[in-house]
């Protein structure tokens, strides 16, 4: 397991366990992330955290899946917060052994629109 996975599921297991000062401390100071769904960029990593403390309140982060090779890694995470399930798909770059960038996507669970091939 690369440094990079591990970096990134700790991230996630502190977010769950609501460990803010943790998390953000596995983050480097010029991190930034990039939502593409929704044209978002998250520019430092107090902001990184500030967000996700407000949006993840209450919810529990199930990791399902981390993934990687060298400084990058790959996460597949259940959010759960009751009223709603949605997944996160993040993929994290790892430098001097802090995460530096993320670039996740937020794909909503629906019912297939056709039929199943």
């Amino acid at each position: 397991m690369t440094a990079a996975v591990v970096l990134a599921g700790r991230f996630w297991s502190y977010v769950d366990e609501g460990k803010w000062f943790d998390a953000r401390a596995l983050l480097a100071d010029g991190f930034h992330a990039d939502w593409p769904q929704t044209e978002e960029e998250v520019l430092s990593a107090d902001r990184y955290i500030e967000v996700n403390r407000e949006l993840l309140a209450g919810a529990k982060c199930i990791l399902l899946e981390a993934s990687g090779v060298e400084e990058w890694a790959f996460t597949r995470v259940l959010i759960d917060k009751g009223d709603r399930i949605l997944w996160a798909v993040s993929f994290w770059t790892a430098k001097g052994g802090k995460l530096i960038e993320a670039i996740e996507y937020f794909p909503l669970p629906k019912e297939p629109k056709f039929e199943t091939h």
